[in-house]
């Protein structure tokens, strides 16, 4: 009888700190393949982004191999501030030729626990990005915003599918 209290506590202890670290754990945070059927981007490459969040600083990266073989990666590491931060867009050409091809500035803040809004300036466009209940779906709704700051209407809604929990390739 002893053993087993002893056993029931042991998983209890073990649930809780389970819980606790699923609680810690940011929704955005792991490694997401776009849907392109639920995207409408059939045949137009895959895209895979690779998300990193802690309590205030995003660290993000996509890799987009487009149906040419050309690579393009796109990477930043923002504070949840709203603030410019840095941001770098690399390709690598099927012959092996990479080249910079944008650098601009991105900022980055949470709007809900699992909503975000990430703005750029080069092209200048707004992204909200929503992860699902269970966590398994990622939603982006991209939009312009014109020489006027003004917002456009929403020009393509993507869907990622959680590849992973943990932020890697």
């Amino acid at each position: 009888m002893r053993t087993r209290a002893k056993t029931l506590g042991a998983l209890f202890i073990l649930s809780a700190f389970a819980s606790v670290s699923m609680a810690q754990s940011d929704p955005f945070t792991g490694t997401w393949a776009l849907d392109p059927v639920a995207s409408n981007k059939e045949g137009k490459g895959y895209l895979v982004l690779i998300i990193d969040m802690t309590a205030d600083r995003e660290a993000y990266r996509n890799e987009f191999l487009l149906p040419d073989g050309t690579h393009e990666i796109t990477r930043y590491r923002a504070a949840l501030d709203g603030k410019e931060h840095p941001s770098e867009t690399i390709t690598t050409k099927p012959d092996g030729v990479t080249q910079v091809v944008r650098k601009d500035f991105v900022s980055v803040k949470k709007t809900g626990p699992r909503d975000e809004e990430r703005r750029h300036t080069n092209p200048h466009v707004v992204v909200r990005r929503t992860v699902s209940a269970d966590g398994n779906t990622l939603f982006s709704k991209v939009s312009s915003i014109d020489a006027n700051g003004h917002e456009g209407p929403v020009t393509e809604n993507l869907v990622f599918k959680r590849v992973s929990q943990t932020a890697q390739p």
